[in-house]
């Protein structure tokens, strides 16, 4: 029977973490990974200084949310957006609050897409 832990017991955070370990460094690389992928791809290996490569599954996701926050519904499956609509619902309050446009190249399959400013 595993040992239970008082809720008082300072040590407990300690001990879980020891036996997390190494899901968190392997996550916490992984995570790494993906950013360093995403935000210096462009510039270090294709010599592009401003672009950014987006991540398709979670940038055509945004973007779809920002066309149902705009009321353009038609266009939501136009990005290549291709999974249930719950996480559109999910984005469309961070899309309407001004954060749905980019002044930065973003690169989508190796192709620039146009800075946006909504």
């Amino acid at each position: 029977m595993p040992q239970r832990y008082k809720a008082s017991d300072p040590d407990r955070l300690v001990t879980l973490l020891k036996r997390r370990t190494w899901p968190i460094v392997i996550s916490s690389v992984y995570v790494v990974l993906g950013l360093l992928f995403c935000f210096r791809w462009g510039p270090v290996v294709q010599h592009l200084p401003s672009q950014w490569i987006r991540p398709l599954d979670l940038g055509a996701a945004y973007m779809a949310s920002t066309d149902l926050a705009h009321g353009h519904f038609g266009s939501i499956y136009h990005h290549g957006y291709l999974a249930y609509p719950g996480l559109l619902f999910v984005l469309t309050p961070f899309t309407r609050a001004g954060l749905g446009g980019s002044f930065i190249k973003i690169a989508t399959n190796h192709h620039l897409q146009p800075a946006t400013c909504s």
